[in-house]
């Protein structure tokens, strides 16, 4: 494994593993669509612990291999002993690597390059830039995939309008700094602006129903909530939603309550994926 930039990157390491999780079924269909099979090598751009490596690995067939990126040393390591727990450290390169800069590799290099939920606007504002590379090192004729999932279009509270329209509200203000060039909902654009062809693009969906598995209720409860629990007040309101509302939504996931919609037993969320897929010319 080798580092090449700062090792204090951030460490999410026990969210990405239960965002694994939780987004397993749609990861099963996105892997089904993808034109890997038999290939000899690909890039895993931004791989967390590695929580896809061994489906990649399982997609391309025992013959492939793959290198893999983060920025997270700590991440890294995760991804080091999960190949280890699965026998796939012969297959498997792990390598320290800050996307936002020309990546560490020769043109054409490899079958395939795989990014899956790794540029937000807030850490890559030209998603054109990193995009280009991934093109770069890409074989003509190979393939580039851009995977997101989609919170802010996925429905946390359906069958409850009240609370939806407030949390609607919420991801609406905090998402008002898009623009159209970082949009995730343009990720094909992206693509087909960095000189791909053949670009496809596909939508995913999800259903997670009560009862909750223990990793779908500590995903929506403490990785969720605990996201938008922590605003401060003033950028609540300054979202348009009254102190009374915002507490009334807080109430209505917490734990503690009666009235938790989490326990209900008709509960479910319903969540959403993008993924394009574009071709490098020959």
């Amino acid at each position: 494994m080798s580092s090449s930039v700062d090792p204090s990157a951030e460490d999410y390491r026990r969210e990405m593993c239960t965002y694994n999780q939780f987004m397993e079924p749609i990861y099963r269909q996105a892997l089904a669509h993808l034109p890997f099979q038999g290939s000899v090598g690909g890039l895993d751009a931004g791989c967390g612990p590695g929580g896809l490596l061994p489906s990649l690995c399982h997609l391309i067939g025992d013959e492939g291999e793959i290198m893999a990126l983060d920025a997270s040393l700590a991440h890294l390591e995760a991804a080091q002993q999960l190949c280890e727990h699965k026998e796939l450290t012969s297959r498997v390169t792990l390598k320290q690597a800050d996307l936002r800069t020309t990546l560490p590799f020769a043109d054409d290099r490899f079958d395939w390059v795989w990014v899956a939920d790794v540029l937000h606007p807030g850490y890559f504002p030209t998603p054109d830039d990193p995009v280009s590379e991934f093109v770069r090192v890409t074989r003509p004729g190979g393939h580039v995939v851009i995977f997101f999932e989609k919170m802010y279009e996925s429905k946390l509270f359906p069958g409850q309008p009240h609370l939806d329209t407030l949390y609607r509200r919420y991801l609406d203000y905090h998402g008002r700094k898009l623009t159209f060039d970082n949009q995730p909902n343009n990720l094909h654009i992206w693509l087909k602006r960095s000189g791909c062809e053949a670009v496809q693009i596909h939508a995913f969906t999800m259903i997670h129903a009560s009862p909750l598995t223990s990793e779908v209720r500590y995903y929506l409860q403490d990785i969720v909530v605990g996201w938008f629990a922590k605003t401060p007040m003033d950028k609540v309101t300054a979202a348009g939603i009254s102190e009374d509302e915002w507490n009334a939504l807080l109430q209505a996931v917490a734990p503690e309550s009666p009235d938790c919609v989490f326990d209900h037993p008709d509960y479910y969320c319903m969540w959403i994926a993008l993924m394009a897929i574009g071709r490098k010319p020959t």
